[in-house]
């Protein structure tokens, strides 16, 4: 969304800073750990912490030898769910200190001035990303500065040349669209191109089970769903949807159901395969995500991350003139456009309901949704 804007405004210009660690999960001092976990788990629990990670006694098997146990204590130990959850805390805890916001030095003392900001950051941290987006350059610079020392103060270790910034505004360049973060690029069309190839990937792999003439419709179509569909899928709830965009995304599908029944001549019409596979556009699914998310965004408490950079997104600016390029919000007023909701004002007129505020119920959400994909 913050893209977005800055590409739709006339003088709105968003920094991204990506930080990537070096092998992270391996440079965890673990006594640290439990001195953090000691300051907000109860005894017990700080005990069952302590007998997984304290002193933990391993041993190397090459080949048929084994070597002698040794102690180790650095390291998150990984294959279990716990893992990702040590480390996000010991993360969030050596970033914690980057989190807070003073007033300059000589408005501290003056209960009469209230600080009024109109500059936006937003930090995300996931594993061993960490990403940070903000309208200042100053906060850019700040951030480049003192994060990694930060992390360098708990053996976490920033691998400079896996840094990436990039300037997103109307007269800027397109190297945006190659910013990549947990999976999916920022930028919808390059997000869709890179999710073709990664699904074409996944079905070459079962290529033999997809075009076998002995596997039923029925089989390939719950193959397809699990190994082909959720992977072209992921994340785009969050995909900015054009008429065009939404063609190319149905003819992706429609090339791997044609290959599926292995029709080469003569061909048949959209409609038919659609029948004869009993599966639905992938356009209309992507419009179900779509709208469920920003229902659940729409419910957010205020203070969250989605909702703060919606916050964000619907902050005027000066826009440019001439027609801008579409939203992802705008999108989703598109879907439910032919949803008429009518509320009272104040004065007793009526008006269409506003999206966020039909959003609040769930259940009237899930229900305005619904007539939303039958239209």
């Amino acid at each position: 969304m913050l893209a977005e804007k800055a590409i739709t405004s006339a003088d709105y210009k968003v920094t991204l800073l990506m930080l990537d660690m070096s092998k992270a999960f391996d440079t965890v001092k673990r006594r640290n750990l439990i001195e953090i976990f000691r300051e907000f788990l109860p005894p017990d629990e700080l005990h069952m912490m302590k007998i997984l990670i304290e002193d933990v006694k391993l041993r190397i098997r090459i080949g048929t030898e084994i070597s002698e146990p040794f102690i180790t204590n650095i390291r998150v130990p990984q294959g279990d769910c716990l893992s990702s959850i040590f480390f996000i805390v010991y993360l969030a805890e050596a970033l914690q200190d980057t989190r807070e916001l003073f007033l300059q030095q000589h408005l501290e003392d003056h209960t009469y001035c209230q600080q009024i900001i109109t500059e936006y950051t937003h930090d995300q941290q996931y594993a061993d990303n960490i990403g940070y987006a903000t309208t200042s350059g100053e906060k850019k610079e700040e951030n480049k500065s003192q994060v990694p020392p930060k992390l360098k103060d708990r053996n976490l270790i920033v691998k400079n040349s896996k840094t990436e910034e990039y300037e997103v505004h109307r007269e800027g360049s397109d190297d945006w669209h190659e910013c990549k973060y947990l999976g999916s690029h920022l930028h919808t069309e390059s997000d869709i191109k890179r999710r073709k190839i990664l699904a074409q990937s996944a079905y070459n792999k079962l290529k033999d089970a997809f075009e076998s003439k002995k596997v039923s419709v029925a089989t390939k179509n719950r193959l397809l769903t699990s190994h082909v569909q959720s992977i072209f899928l992921y994340n785009s709830e969050l995909w900015t949807i054009t008429q065009k965009v939404e063609s190319v995304i149905d003819v992706i599908q429609r090339n791997l159901l044609r290959q599926i029944l292995n029709i080469k001549w003569p061909k048949i019409s959209n409609e038919m395969l659609y029948q004869i596979t009993k599966q639905k556009p992938w356009s209309i699914e992507v419009k179900r995500r779509r709208l469920n998310w920003y229902g659940h965004m729409a419910r957010l408490p205020e203070k969250t991350p989605a909702k703060r950079a919606l916050r964000e997104f619907q902050r005027y600016v000066r826009k440019p003139r001439g027609r801008t390029k579409t939203t992802w919000v705008e999108t989703v007023e598109k879907d439910m456009n032919r949803v008429k909701v009518v509320v009272l004002d104040g004065g007793g007129k009526k008006r269409q309901a506003d999206l966020e505020m039909m959003a609040q119920n769930k259940s009237t959400w899930l229900n305005l949704t619904r007539r939303a994909m039958s239209l």
